[in-house]
């Protein structure tokens, strides 16, 4: 390890530069230290180059931010590229020695950057990889933002994470996520403990297809409830298959959106049993109550068959018919 220290003494105080070099790592910055009549004050700030994660995490003071870091976020963490933008540390000797009194949540700043991240390995189907973005921790908040990476195939075009007291109990984080999601690898992702309270219930139903489809959450993560609580989300426009209550339903420029206490809306266009229509819906959010408009061409014979309605008189119609229906779902 070698360490290099230089001091300028002037009126105001002591300006030191310091210069870290160690096995994989360099540490660069500057001390200024202040005195008066009462307290000692430092202000001490340090950058970094590019290391790897092993050797950010051996320098990493972590008596000296919150446990929350050492503890719920880097241990996901296995791999990575790390960059320290800023480490500073401001205030009188006494607000230092405190720095986990809310009081003193001014005294520390941090800054960093990572790169060719992998996190969740072996903790679902697939790692989250690749992934580059940000974190700072200003006034006892965290933001973790510019994330960027791959979960499989699909892709994360940008994410945010938001603990927004670090001191106090974190009984919420807000998470904003928008990407492409795979569809092939739908199934595996929905069966992610990581991921399938983020998704909207209905994804669940769709069945194995092909392509990237557009995909944006927003809400906050629950650590007590251990549970994702959506406030708004959008998915599509999309071409896939779903099945739902055994009816197999082809969907095409199909989206979905969701926003808490306004339920879901739906548009597309949608075939099913020789039909096809235009179709706008929209639900509850539980999904417990639904209404459907569609106009479109219907096979009536097929569709009265496929629903399992009765009819007392004899239906023949060998070919689609112009059709505009309603439908509506109460609560059971």
């Amino acid at each position: 390890l070698e360490i290099s220290l230089s001091g300028i003494y002037k009126r105001q105080g002591t300006k030191t530069p310091i210069l870290i070099n160690g096995p994989g790592f360099s540490l660069k910055g500057n001390m200024l230290a202040a005195a008066n009549n009462k307290k000692t004050a430092i202000d001490l700030r340090v950058s970094s180059v590019w290391m790897n994660y092993n050797t950010f995490r051996q320098i990493f003071p972590d008596p000296l931010v919150s446990p929350w870091l050492s503890k719920r976020l880097f241990p996901v963490i296995s791999q990575a590229k790390v960059k320290v933008d800023e480490f500073r540390l401001k205030g009188n000797l006494d607000q230092i020695a405190h720095l986990d009194n809310p009081a003193n949540r001014s005294c520390l700043g941090l800054k960093i950057h990572w790169r060719q991240l992998q996190a969740l390995k072996n903790k679902g189907p697939f790692p989250l990889d690749h992934v580059s973005g940000s974190l700072n921790i200003t006034y006892g908040s965290m933001t973790i933002d510019n994330l960027r990476g791959n979960y499989g195939s699909s892709k994360v075009s940008e994410a945010w994470v938001s603990v927004p007291d670090l001191y106090a109990q974190i009984d919420h984080i807000g998470i904003r996520f928008k990407g492409l999601v795979d569809m092939s690898e739908l199934p595996f992702l929905i069966r992610s403990p990581y991921l399938a309270q983020h998704l909207p219930p209905v994804l669940g139903t769709i069945k194995a297809d092909k392509g990237l489809v557009p995909i944006v959450i927003k809400g906050s993560w629950l650590p007590k409830k251990a549970s994702f609580s959506m406030d708004s989300g959008s998915f599509g426009p999309a071409r896939c298959r779903i099945s739902y209550d055994d009816i197999d339903l082809d969907l095409d420029e199909f989206t979905v959106g969701f926003k808490k206490g306004f339920g879901y809306r739906a548009k597309g266009r949608i075939a099913f049993g020789g039909s096809s229509f235009a179709l706008v819906g929209q639900s509850n959010d539980r999904l417990s109550t639904l209404r459907v408009h569609a106009n479109g061409y219907a096979d009536i014979a097929r569709l009265v068959d496929l629903f399992g309605g009765q009819s007392y008189l004899k239906i023949d119609c060998p070919d689609p018919r112009p059709v505009d229906l309603s439908i509506k779902k109460a609560p059971d």
